[in-house]
């Protein structure tokens, strides 16, 4: 299990979701104190051991992506985490969905609908509870 730490050169992070009935997958930056808190949560993550892993097709919403632009990259869905650096791909279980749900409460306002944390986490986390910008 390897463990992470953000560098003083990592200054341009960005966040994806994957909402395939949209028009475009919307992205937005994460603060250095979100990113921090992301990498906090990915450290406490168990090694998940797996060979392959297949994710039911969701019409909806088809997981999250977290970027740093020292190429390492994060994808999160259904309780699966998976890092890629270029050099090692590493997977991790995560539990109740805290990074998955981490990466998708640091979209600004109206990035991410409502009815996604509804449909998705059973949690109903309205904008006004979540980072406004």
């Amino acid at each position: 299990m390897s463990y992470f730490q953000l560098n003083s050169t990592t200054t341009k992070t960005n966040a994806k979701v994957y909402l395939p009935n949209a028009d475009k997958n919307p992205e937005w930056t994460i603060s250095q104190k979100e990113q921090s808190r992301l990498i906090d949560i990915w450290n406490k993550m168990q090694s998940y051991d797996v060979k392959e892993i297949n994710f039911k097709n969701d019409i909806f919403y088809t997981g999250c992506q977290y970027n740093l632009d020292d190429g390492r990259n994060w994808f999160a869905y259904k309780g699966i985490t998976v890092m890629r650096d270029g050099k090692i791909t590493e997977v991790k279980k995560d539990e109740n969905r805290n990074f998955e749900k981490k990466i998708l409460k640091t979209a600004p306002k109206n990035v991410v609908p409502d009815v996604l944390f509804i449909t998705e986490f059973n949690n109903n986390i309205s904008y006004n509870k979540r980072k406004t910008g």
